[in-house]
């Protein structure tokens, strides 16, 4: 008996031994992993990631597979890294890495693979597909990117993508202006200016032309002037108005 004993134990050692080595080395491995992804988000807190781990020919195949290694665990800012480093060269990658940080939630991704599918992209003209890229403009809109705002309200201006509705153009740039985008504030400024999508309303148009140059949009000063212009005009106009009112009742034979 003893010697089945022995027997069974010298068969189970060997596999005992191989199961508690893999998991070590799994261990080892999730804290190598974890000690690098704090490494790599301090570096990113700090802004010296460009400095350390630039993409250099001398270091490119070292930087690419420590943004790969971290791409492909889940971490988003190294999918988006990938996805950048992939762009002008390899689009079925970029837009691999960046569908992985999109599903995540990232809006700059959604907006990134919206440019990739939108038609005329100049990058991929042999990849274009309009309504895709919409639908990841909507996304990355929904995802809180304000450019994505941007984009689809001059698309619904257009009627390029889809058909042209100046009201949800309005809606959508709207929020990109009240976000605090001078690029959104000056357009919006410029439909309460003519009346697109809304009724003129120069008091509006007024606020977010002067938001816009106060964040250093240079088009908007020129809104701004016409503005101040506009106002001086119907000033006059009511001067006018007032002075011949004053003779009228001074005079009822004029």
């Amino acid at each position: 008996a003893a010697m089945v004993l022995g027997s069974a134990a010298v068969g189970i050692a060997p596999i005992t031994f191989t199961a508690v080595k893999l998991a070590a080395d799994a261990v080892i491995g999730a804290v190598a992993y974890l000690i690098i992804v704090a490494a790599y988000r301090s570096l990113m807190l700090y802004g010296v990631e460009e400095k350390f781990l630039g993409f250099k020919p001398e270091t490119a195949n070292a930087t690419l597979e420590f943004y790969k290694g971290l791409a492909d665990r889940g971490l988003v800012k190294a999918q988006m890294k990938m996805g950048d480093l992939y762009e002008s060269s390899q689009k079925d990658e970029a837009i691999r890495y960046y569908k992985m940080a999109s599903d995540r939630g990232n809006g700059s991704a959604s907006h990134s693979l919206g440019q990739i599918y939108e038609n005329g992209n100049w990058r991929y003209k042999n990849v274009t597909d309009a309504t895709l890229a919409f639908n990841y403009f909507q996304l990355a809109a929904s995802q809180g990117h304000i450019s994505a705002h941007i984009t689809l309200a001059f698309s619904y201006s257009n009627g390029d993508i889809v058909k042209q509705d100046l009201i949800k153009a309005l809606q959508y740039m709207k929020i990109a202006a009240d976000l605090g985008n001078c690029v959104g504030q000056r357009f919006v400024a410029e439909m309460y200016q003519r009346g697109m999508g809304c009724q003129e309303n120069h008091d509006l148009a007024f606020h977010y032309y002067d938001l816009a140059a106060k964040g250093g949009h240079k088009s908007a000063l020129i809104g701004l002037g016409f503005c101040y212009g506009l106002g001086e005009k119907i000033n006059r106009i009511d001067q006018e108005i007032e002075r011949l009112d004053d003779e009228i009742r001074s005079d009822p034979k004029k």
